[in-house]
């Protein structure tokens, strides 16, 4: 394998995630592409970084959190639920923390430096 493609939904990100490791998800506006050897570059600088739940939310302006607060799509939902129930109220930065993000941005509630800003 090397690239593969799946709608940019709900469904498709968990296609997208259900894809065997070692992978890298890249999410755009119309589609999310995971790839695989022997495409994948690996990327663990941050993978085992935290952030407390409290200092994440403060990193957003508020047209952010009420634009997050607000929507319907289904995947940020479902990031909320995840993010706002985990028992340790930290967020990991990892691969499924910035896809989200990049999802934020192709759907307009994010612009598109603020996934890097908010994971620094």
């Amino acid at each position: 394998m090397a690239s593969l493609e799946f709608p940019n939904n709900l469904s498709g990100l968990d296609d997208a995630k259900a894809v065997a490791d070692p992978k890298n998800v890249i999410i755009f506006p119309d589609r999310i592409v995971v790839q695989t050897p022997p495409d994948y570059q690996p990327d663990d600088s941050d993978s085992t970084r935290y952030l407390g739940l409290q200092e994440f939310r403060e990193r957003f302006t508020d047209t952010e959190l009420t634009g997050i607060s607000a929507s319907e799509d289904p995947l940020v939902r479902k990031a909320l639920v995840k993010i706002t129930t985990r028992d340790d109220r930290r967020v990991p930065f990892s691969e499924e923390t910035r896809a989200v993000l990049n999802h934020m941005v192709s759907i307009g509630l994010l612009a598109s430096d603020r996934p890097e800003k908010l994971l620094e």
